[in-house]
């Protein structure tokens, strides 16, 4: 019985070799007549000796390897962190890459904050980090995203933790940092996750300054209405005194007049169609309310509302901790949570001020 299962993994070996089997065809899952299913650690092995060969070989054999998933991961790590041969090293990394794995993550964590390694394996490393979501890759990649000296990692970095909802609250003073980088890219992402995240009840307050001057000076589009999105979210009253000036100023871009009009509409709750609307609304009724509007950290009303909102959901999460296991229920539909307040690419059909 011992000979022929060494039979059969010579076999799948020699399978392996042959034109490097078909492209995308996973190596786990196979069976042998004789014995069974083939030794997913030995087929491993078999792997890992390819990796030193030409580079076709090794990338198909790292990708082989990343199919094998979990079963994969010692004996890459071992390679990792062991081998002193620059390509093996390299389609190891590779490979733990594309385990979707908890353990492959956790495996590569060493090398996200590290400086002295590569770009292209700290890239490697960030993205698994980001796609398992672990919590202990928080501290680390906050250290990237605030330190680093390469601006295209700072922001690898920022888009990792900002689909990590653990790390949203956490981060507040990153992306809040991030609001001001001279990144075109990185003041971007930080505005939208400032949008993003109002939407589960935190607010970065601490970003209002910044996301008011985005609103009104940014030189990109993309910022400017992101930034507006993310104030009127937030319920920034200060948000509306930019607003209405945006929407006065006929130099204002169409997209970020669109935006602004939303803003209007999502703070103050009333329906406005379009600037000259608003501008009769704000003499009338709007100037008084909000022209000595309080900053978010100072409103002692939406301060008030905000640890409402968190006593709420740590209650609810304590009463579902303690309820008792029950069948499964149908899934519900996935519901926006404040509709149609996020930036457009849709052209600006309002009348602009001053025209």
């Amino acid at each position: 019985m011992r000979s022929e299962k060494w039979l059969g993994l010579a076999l799948w070996g020699l399978a392996l070799g042959a034109g490097h089997a078909q492209e995308g065809q996973p190596v786990f899952g196979v069976e042998n007549e004789m014995s069974g299913k083939v030794d997913y650690d030995e087929v491993a092995l078999d792997l890992s000796k390819r990796l030193t060969g030409p580079q076709h070989d090794a990338l198909d054999a790292a990708t082989k390897l990343g199919n094998l998933g979990k079963r994969a991961v010692p004996l890459c790590a071992d390679l990792m962190e062991k081998s002193k041969d620059t390509q093996v090293r390299y389609y190891a990394i590779l490979a733990l890459s594309r385990v979707r794995h908890k353990s492959a993550a956790q495996a590569l964590l060493p090398l996200v904050a590290n400086e002295k390694e590569e770009r292209s394996l700290r890239e490697m490393a960030i993205g698994s980090v980001s796609a398992e979501g672990i919590d202990e890759g928080i501290a680390p990649l906050q250290k990237v995203a605030k330190e680093d000296p390469d601006g295209a990692l700072r922001f690898k970095a920022l888009l990792a933790l900002s689909v990590m909802p653990t790390a949203w609250a956490p981060s507040e003073a990153l992306f809040v940092k991030g609001l001001t980088d001279e990144r075109d890219d990185i003041r971007q992402l930080a505005a939208k996750v400032c949008h993003q995240v109002a939407a589960v009840k935190i607010y970065y307050r601490s970003g209002e300054p910044a996301l008011l001057k985005l609103a009104e000076e940014d030189s990109v589009i993309p910022v400017r209405c992101n930034a507006i999105a993310a104030l009127a979210r937030m319920q920034s009253r200060m948000g509306v005194n930019s607003f209405v000036k945006l929407l006065a100023d006929p130099q204002t871009p169409a997209p970020v007049a669109q935006q602004a009009l939303r803003g209007m509409q999502l703070v103050t709750g009333v329906s406005l169609r379009d600037a000259a609307a608003t501008q009769a609304w704000w003499e009338k009724f709007g100037k008084e309310r909000y022209k000595d509007a309080k900053p978010l950290l100072l409103d002692a009303e939406v301060l008030k509302q905000i640890e409402a909102e968190q006593a709420q959901r740590e209650g609810e999460a304590k009463k579902k901790s303690e309820e008792p296991p029950t069948e499964a229920q149908p899934k519900r539909p996935v519901l926006k949570a404040i509709p149609d307040d996020s930036p457009s690419d849709k052209p600006f059909t309002g009348a602009t001020m001053g025209e």
